[in-house]
């Protein structure tokens, strides 16, 4: 189960969107799954699921205006496509989007990572690496590209046996080549995970099986100050027609780890240099730090090459 987390209640739009089950297995006869809604604004909600690559099915809502709860339901088939498929809700005029990721049988034939990259491998905390590789499937004895796979980038600290994801990309259609930038916090090994649905002979229920690629060791240097902040990969949203990215991190004092109380969060974007990120409504892009968490919206900016959030006792804006 995912939920898309809260949006600026100053104006309506959807406050939560859940989808039960999430991630979808594509199991037979069909899968169906129910999107639950919750709507600020006393407003009618529409709403499309688009798959990978292809035309949107309308999702037909039903719920009474004035309330909060809206409810849609999907049946997805064995054949569907695998992948990030992306769930689009409208109220007021605001488009909130949820990515969803639906989960295929692995195909007959190796499923393997080659070229596996990370670089920078070392980088100062808060900079970005750009992970890149290709992913192939054995075919009639042959390796060929395998596109249109969603792929996560994994993060295992030197000081930790468990591995996070930290980023995601889709594979491309021709080349089974990948390529997205990462923020990993702490200096330790990189990988690159694509998943599959799998059903052991006699099991009653679906497991799923990963191929990883070679792991990768980055150095992730820390300078001074009482606090680190970190930040996940940006994920793309509208507001209020607007174009935007979601930022979203943590704030953790350096010395303990507890979750720095409060403060302030600006987002800095590097496009031809780094500059201070404007959010939606044209401002700067700033936000609070609420018990070590924050969420910033920013303009969303084509030719942008690198995102970093800085951390503040007081508002930048003051």
């Amino acid at each position: 189960m995912s939920q898309a987390p809260d949006q600026d209640r100053d104006e309506p739009g959807v406050e939560k969107i859940t989808v039960t089950p999430d991630p979808v297995p594509l199991r037979p006869p069909r899968t169906e799954i129910v999107i639950d809604v919750v709507e600020t604004g006393g407003q009618r909600v529409t709403g499309l699921l688009r798959a990978p690559g292809g035309s949107p099915d309308r999702l037909r809502f039903t719920g009474a205006p004035g309330g909060t709860g809206w409810q849609a339901g999907h049946r997805f088939r064995p054949d569907d496509p695998p992948g990030l498929w992306q769930v689009e809700v409208t109220s007021g005029g605001l488009v909130t989007e949820q990515e969803l990721q639906v989960l295929g049988v692995r195909p007959p034939g190796e499923v393997r990572f080659r070229g596996f990259d990370v670089q920078p491998r070392e980088i100062a905390e808060g900079d970005a690496v750009r992970a890149t590789g290709r992913l192939t499937i054995v075919v009639d004895g042959e390796p060929v590209p395998f596109g249109g796979q969603l792929v996560f980038i994994a993060h295992r600290p030197d000081d930790s046996d468990a591995w996070a994801y930290i980023g995601r990309t889709v594979t491309e259609w021709k080349s089974g080549e990948f390529s997205t930038e990462v923020f990993p916090d702490r200096s330790g090994d990189v990988r690159a995970v694509v998943t599959f649905l799998r059903r052991p002979e006699g099991a009653e229920t679906a497991g799923t099986d990963e191929v990883h690629s070679e792991s990768v060791h980055v150095e992730v240097a820390a300078f001074g100050g009482a606090v680190a902040v970190s930040r996940r990969s940006p994920v793309a949203r509208t507001c209020s027609g607007v174009p935007c990215y979601r930022h979203v991190g943590t704030v953790r004092y350096r010395q303990d780890g507890s979750p720095t109380p409060s403060g302030w969060i600006q987002i800095h974007c590097n496009s031809g240099g780094w500059f201070p990120a404007k959010n939606p409504k044209g401002g700067l892009a700033v936000g609070p730090v609420t018990q070590g968490s924050f969420t910033v919206f920013t303009r969303r900016i084509l030719n942008a090459t690198a995102w970093k959030a800085t951390y503040s006792a007081k508002d930048p804006r003051s």
